[in-house]
């Protein structure tokens, strides 16, 4: 049987009504038209979309998508046009050819990349998916015979495919062409990791043949036994999922991971005429828990949260049915076989196509899907913008989290409940207070897992905080809050600064800024004007410029010259640190006796210890042997003690913000009213001042107070 044959016998198979005769005619036009073409192979050009048609039978496509494909390639690399196709065949054949042609003139990685291109790509899903269908078959052809391409091609030509056409595919739950492209990729992408895989892998298949058998026997088993109808595979993970795993994992050995194997569990849709429906795959689920010991961490039910690709399927991780000879966990992935067929084909399993309409439509998740890559052109202004978003926003592991009236957010792995808020509406993120997530208060930078049910506290005014910044991912909700505080006007910025400076003078018994601004003049070395104060205010409140770096300037601009006796100074005032540390002992040279207003350098001297110069004491300029010259400076605002008061309920959340800063604390106080009192000793304001920013952050904080 050749190709052409192949073709026609396998559409007829799953297609009610199968038109052979024009598909065979479809084939002729296109083998007269690349006839005195060359594959780089050495091949007659004919065999290219005649492979790329077999691959995309699988997807099950209609007449009009397999004509198409045999003719994807006649108006890119021959000289017929598209109006020489719509002569000869149907608009919705030539609209498909029309389609795969802008597609063909898109080349993502490019350095001279046309995003428009890009653009139209994407919108093409959502117009006619059958044109990305047709494009990805024709990508894995191309893969499949990389080695006769040029080398230099050969990782531009892998990279695209793996970061951009695996990806759609991934994500539009197509695994037969994602798996596939991958592993094409990772071999030309990195040889070396490639086949150092392949070959633990080829040893792994060949020790753990006989325990498969042995999985498979027992589960079979069991299934006679309380009666349930099922075929029972087994998938291997495919070499780049593998490759990723050990990485993430920082493994080198296959056999230092567990679920390498996975075995499916296919149910019978239609038994007796009687259709199963869900509770099919949740008995099955309870039979094997009966008989084999569950892992409660690893259980996923894709089921009753559908992957946003319409993925449905109960994973579950038992022990014990390897035997004493094979004791690792197993995976169980139970399904129907309809599940089976979309989690194979994704939404190419989804399609309705009605008769005599070329509407092809979209089933509910994935047409909202499309309808939100729509929305990616409309969003994004500039290419490089739009080339990030895409790689983060689209292709990162996805997340389902709910609202507490069951809708379904679709979030990057990562995100907050400050992105949760954003995805749901910009007022709300713009509004934002806080979150309970399942039941509970959780503090601003909470990764959301799947399954979560978040519900969003709101003020009256919308102000969002440029602290949030550091904790999001999704770029929709870091444009939002950016345009936010572009659309401020000068006045409100330098209100806002202000008050982020006065509310930390406050914080440390400093008085509030002068109408004039003159506590900020001069904390840069240099007299400045009303004019500079101002925009100074203007770039901290915009969030240029960070609030606390104000203040310490200002609490550290000296207003009485303070002379130390030749000995130590007073570690209560001033302290001097020795290469950034603190604990060394010190005197202060009596040739210069710098005080804090001078830059400082230390001297190790032969007798007397670490002695501490002016940069531009005489001594120094010169000392004998510079190798004895050491960094040193002043670190003031060092107190004996700080007392804070916090009103909240939840002294974990406290503790847990103040360790990572390694502080001394003297004394905690609780008492019934919510009310915490924590002395810290020996620090200075600015990690005081982090600390309080930290705490005031917590939803289960009201306020802090600094004594």
């Amino acid at each position: 049987m050749n190709d052409i044959e192949y073709i026609i016998k396998t559409a007829e198979n799953y297609l009610k009504v199968c038109d052979k005769e024009l598909i065979y005619k479809a084939y002729l036009y296109a083998k007269e038209a690349h006839s005195d073409q060359k594959r780089l192979s050495g091949d007659d050009y004919i065999t290219h979309p005649l492979s790329s048609t077999k691959i995309l039978l699988d997807l099950r496509p209609d007449i009009d998508t397999i004509c198409a494909s045999l003719l994807h390639d006649i108006p890119e690399e021959t000289d017929k046009t598209i109006d020489d196709i719509r002569k000869n065949f149907n608009p919705d054949i030539t609209n498909l050819v029309a389609g795969f042609t802008k597609l063909s003139k898109i080349h993502p990685l490019d350095e001279n990349i046309e995003v428009d291109n890009l653009r139209k790509m994407f919108l093409s899903i959502a117009k006619d998916l059958r044109v990305v269908l047709i494009k990805f078959a024709d990508r894995i052809h191309n893969l499949r015979t990389l080695q006769y391409v040029p080398k230099e091609k050969q990782k531009r030509i892998a990279k695209e495919s793996m970061e951009i056409y695996a990806g759609i595919a991934s994500r539009l739950g197509i695994y037969s062409i994602k798996t596939e492209m991958e592993d094409i990729c990772f071999k030309y992408l990195y040889p070396k990791e490639y086949l150092d895989i392949k070959k633990q892998m080829d040893e792994y298949s060949k020790e753990r043949l006989k325990f498969i058998n042995i999985i498979k026997s027992k589960l079979q088993k069991v299934f006679i036994r309380e009666g349930i109808k099922a075929e029972i595979t087994s998938r291997i993970k495919h070499l780049y999922s593998i490759y990723k795993k050990l990485k993430k994992k920082n493994k080198n050995f296959i056999n230092e991971i567990y679920d390498i194997v996975a075995f499916r569990v296919i149910l019978d849709d239609n038994i007796k005429n009687k259709l199963y429906d869900d509770s099919i795959c949740y008995k099955t689920l309870g039979i094997i828990h009966k008989y084999f010991t569950p892992l409660n961490h690893r259980f996923k039910d894709y089921i009753a949260l559908p992957k946003d690709n319409g993925y449905k399927s109960l994973h579950t991780t038992v022990i014990g049915l390897g035997g004493k000879e094979f004791s690792q966990p197993t995976e169980i992935q139970i399904r129907t076989k309809r599940m089976h067929f979309e989690a194979e084909f994704g939404i190419a399993a989804h399609f309705e196509y009605k008769e005599n309409n070329n509407d092809k439509t979209i089933s509910g998740k994935k047409k909202e899907w499309v309808k939100n890559l729509i929305s990616l052109h409309q969003e994004w202004h500039s290419n490089e913008e739009f080339l990030e978003n895409l790689k983060i926003d689209i292709f990162k592991d996805r997340i389902f989290v709910l609202t507490p009236g069951g809708d379904v957010k679709d979030l990057p792995n990562g995100a907050t409940p400050i992105d949760f808020a954003y995805a749901i509406h910009s007022d709300i993120g713009h509004r934002f207070k806080g979150a309970i997530v399942n039941g509970n208060i959780v503090p601003l930078d909470y990764k959301l897992k799947n399954g979560d049910i978040v519900r969003i506290n709101t003020g009256k005014e919308s102000k969002p905080n440029l602290y949030w910044l550091t904790s999001i991912v999704t770029n929709q909700a870091k444009q939002k809050i950016k345009s936010w505080f572009k659309s401020k006007d000068k006045d409100h910025l330098i209100k806002e600064g202000k008050d982020l400076i006065n509310k930390q003078l406050k914080r440390f018994g400093y008085n509030e800024l002068t109408p004039n601004l003159s506590q900020i003049d001069g904390i840069f070395g240099k007299k400045i004007t009303l004019k500079e104060r101002l925009e100074i205010l203007e770039q901290v409140g915009n969030g240029a410029m960070s609030p606390t770096v104000i203040v310490k300037k200002i609490i550290d601009k000296p207003k009485i010259k303070i002379k130390f006796p030749k000995k130590k100074p007073k570690t209560n005032i001033c302290e001097i640190l020795i290469k950034g540390e603190k604990g060394y002992e010190t005197r202060i040279a009596g040739c210069c006796n710098p005080d804090t207003e001078k830059e400082i350098i230390a001297y190790i001297t032969k007798s007397q210890g670490i002695s501490v110069h002016s940069k531009k004491c005489k001594f120094i300029s010169n000392v004998p042997d510079k190798n004895n010259l050491i960094e040193a400076e002043w670190s003031c605002n060092i107190k004996d003690s700080y007392m804070i008061t916090v009103e909240g309920n939840n002294l974990k959340d406290i503790m847990d913000t103040i360790n990572p800063y390694q502080i001394k604390i003297k004394s905690i106080e609780t008492n019934d009213n919510n009310i915490v009192k924590i002395d810290i000793k020996n620090t200075n304001f600015f990690t005081i001042s982090k600390i309080i920013d930290k705490l005031e952050s917590l939803d289960s904080i009201v306020r802090v107070i600094k004594e």
